[in-house]
């Protein structure tokens, strides 16, 4: 017999259900209600990317039209190509971490964790950051502080460790006040 709860149906398993079969309906009602949740924040995240996606793309749609409308200078083309990069690049890192998040929720991905000197893995973060810091008046600094050897270095995924290590210098950049 199924019941119908909050507009979802589910096993009953109180009457008539027999006692050998209680624990299972109970676990296979869990199932349903992860499952639900699951379906849920898939249909949210494709939402939120599907939107995510339309701004960048409309506006690279939108200034490529107002570029074709009539004949520009050449400072005019840079304009608007320079900020087709700008475009692109927010489409790139939205796929980056849609590739990443991908395999950060795959328990089945291979990571290839290891030891992995952390000052070299700080200085390349840092100089591929370092136009953006400068031009928001954000000076990157590295400092490491505790016990030697454990400070120095790190058991990680090295493009994973990577990509956690530049979305918080990102934010950081981001929110941070100038100076």
């Amino acid at each position: 017999m199924a019941v119908r709860t909050e507009g979802r149906r589910r096993l009953a398993s109180r009457r008539r259900t027999p006692t050998e079969l209680v624990e299972s309906t109970h676990a296979f009602n869990r199932m349903l209600d992860r499952l639900e949740a699951a379906f849920k924040r898939l249909s949210e995240f494709s939402s939120d990317l599907a939107h995510d996606l339309r701004t960048p793309i409309n506006n690279l749609l939108g200034e490529a039209q107002v570029a074709l409308s009539r004949p520009r200078s050449a400072e005019e083309y840079r304009a608007v190509l320079e900020s087709a990069v700008e475009d692109y690049e927010r489409i790139s890192r939205l796929i980056e971490n849609m590739l990443f998040l991908a395999r950060a929720d795959d328990p089945q991905a291979a990571t290839n964790r290891r030891w992995i000197d952390l000052r070299p893995l700080l200085e390349r973060g840092r100089g591929y950051f370092e136009v953006l810091a400068e031009e928001r008046g954000v000076e990157l600094v590295i400092e490491m502080r505790g016990a030697e050897p454990a400070w120095q270095q790190v058991w990680a995924d090295e493009t994973m460790f990577m990509r956690a290590l530049g979305n918080l210098v990102s934010n950081a950049l981001r929110y941070a006040p100038r100076g």
